[in-house]
């Protein structure tokens, strides 16, 4: 229980004990006090009710987060395939080339003899 509520409690009992000569006024403030601790009760189950699916939510984001580096690690080395493939890529285009001109200067050669 907080301060507040203690201290709503300690008003209560307070109020209960002035009105004690009075048994429907008494009664009332009884009442009055049953029913703000049932609302303690029902305050305190979903306060309890509420950590844990903060507690629950907390659990999924750190799920997701852990996911969303697992993608970006995964994105990271498709990324870096891509580049090794563009790079072998023109390596062989540059190769073609060499072997093109190699070849045209071959027949070259051979037409002028």
């Amino acid at each position: 229980a907080t301060r507040l509520d203690l201290r709503a409690e300690a008003d209560l009992q307070a109020l209960e004990e002035c009105f004690s000569h009075c048994p429907g006024c008494g009664r009332a403030v009884r009442d009055l006090r049953a029913g703000c601790r049932a609302g303690y009760v029902s305050a305190e189950i979903l306060r309890v009710e509420l950590e844990q699916e903060r507690g629950a939510l907390r659990s999924r984001i750190r799920e997701y987060e852990a996911e969303r580096g697992d993608y970006r690690r995964r994105e990271e080395q498709l990324r870096a395939r891509a580049k090794a493939l563009e790079q072998q890529r023109d390596d062989i285009h540059a190769r073609l080339r060499r072997a093109s001109s190699e070849l045209r200067s071959s027949f070259s050669a051979a037409a002028s003899k």
